[in-house]
């Protein structure tokens, strides 16, 4: 028998029960008892993902062999140093750990009635939402980090591509509704959170060069998208305002509407509509408002260029070859990741066309690792209709 032993993380920023989680369901079922926290028992995947636990590698990977120890001395010494380690982390709450236990509720109406959102005036986010023709019933405000946000309607779409990690063909995918970002998040955003809750500050880069420097970023740089996030920051931003990241289908959905289209904005490639190697200058990231002429089809903002964005699902090189042969249904796919996380889109520094489809997916490399910090790479938001 194993004894998994998983220690908190004391890295600033790792979200309460994200960094280890154990893989057996009624080991979960009692960190949620003795965490008195719903939000760390619900294990139902996203719209769109396969992944009943997306810490199940690290917490095999943490497995120690205690060959002395009988079997119910073992699960008794697991649970004592689980309740020690949640005791700790409710210590930690008062602190520097605070992650919203509850899901904050959204405000919907029209972002012109918003008044400021995040240093941008409203009459820019409703001169934007006006200019891309969004319905203001399928906006929503949510008021913890005042994130815009559009519906996407249930229903089926035209995912996938030519390429094998594509799924060698279009197939129809039909995924319930939800809101994903207008845009991606923001450093002003960013900053809102990281004030709040004393989460460290994106000033480290595994490769690039971060924005940030002691604590701070440079104000021109307020509604750019942030970077050097790594995927537990994104999700531990997301717990506090209340959301989640989208999954993969979710992503591709938002990017290239339901006709299966190449680029958000049609089928014919454009330079001009939307950051990339040969128009970023010395800027590189541009504001999240920016290039509305390489709008989705839903309104959503830069889904192509800027920067690569975090999803929710782990990488899987065959996932789409296996949707597309069993129909587009999800109910019978059963994940077979290789333990990174996916990210959709293209970022500032790339010049290949193929890239910047939507139906393009990244392979992560092992450079990737668990929680690197690129500076390339953001994310957006997105959740549940209620």
């Amino acid at each position: 028998m194993l004894l998994l032993v998983g220690s908190w993380s004391d890295r600033q920023g790792a979200g309460f029960g994200e960094q280890y989680e154990p893989s057996a369901v009624h080991v979960r079922a009692h960190w949620a008892r003795l965490a008195g926290s719903p939000h760390n028992a619900d294990v139902r995947p996203s719209p769109g993902s396969l992944l009943p636990s997306r810490r199940w590698p690290e917490m095999l990977g943490a497995a120690r062999w205690q060959p002395n120890m009988e079997p119910t001395r073992i699960f008794i010494s697991y649970l004592k140093s689980l309740k020690a380690t949640v005791q700790r982390a409710r210590q930690r709450r008062g602190g520097v750990r605070k992650v919203a236990e509850t899901p904050a509720a959204p405000v919907v109406r029209p972002p012109a009635e918003h008044g400021k959102l995040d240093g941008l005036v409203s009459g820019e986010i409703a001169a934007a939402v006006a200019r891309l023709g969004i319905p203001a019933d399928r906006l929503m405000v949510n008021e913890k980090d005042g994130s815009v946000l559009v519906l996407v309607p249930e229903g089926e779409f035209l995912a996938g591509g030519q390429a094998e990690e594509e799924g060698g063909a279009l197939f129809k995918v039909r995924l319930p509704a939800y809101y994903i970002g207008l845009t991606t998040v923001t450093n002003a955003q960013y900053a809102r959170f990281v004030r709040e809750t004393g989460h460290r500050a994106p000033e480290g880069a595994d490769f690039g060069r971060a924005k940030w420097k002691g604590g701070r970023f440079p104000d021109e740089l307020a509604q750019h998208p942030v970077v050097c996030v790594s995927w537990d920051d994104a999700r531990s931003y997301c717990h506090w305002a209340g959301l989640r990241l989208p999954s993969e289908l979710e992503w591709e959905k938002a990017s290239r509407g339901t006709d299966g289209r190449e680029y958000p904005w049609g089928n014919d490639w454009d330079w001009s509509k939307c950051r990339n190697a040969k128009n970023h200058g010395t800027e590189e990231t541009a504001p999240v408002l920016g290039y509305p002429e390489g709008a989705s089809p839903w309104g959503c903002l830069q889904m192509s260029g800027n920067v690569q964005e975090w999803c929710a699902d782990l990488y899987e090189k065959h996932f789409y070859l296996r949707l597309r042969k069993a129909g587009g249904d999800l109910a019978q796919i059963h994940s077979r990741h290789i333990g990174f996380n996916v990210r959709r889109g293209v970022a500032w520094g790339s010049d290949s066309p193929d890239f910047f489809r939507c139906a393009h997916r990244f392979e992560p490399r092992s450079y990737s690792g668990r929680n690197p910090r690129d500076h390339s790479w953001g994310f957006r938001v997105a959740r549940d209709p209620k």
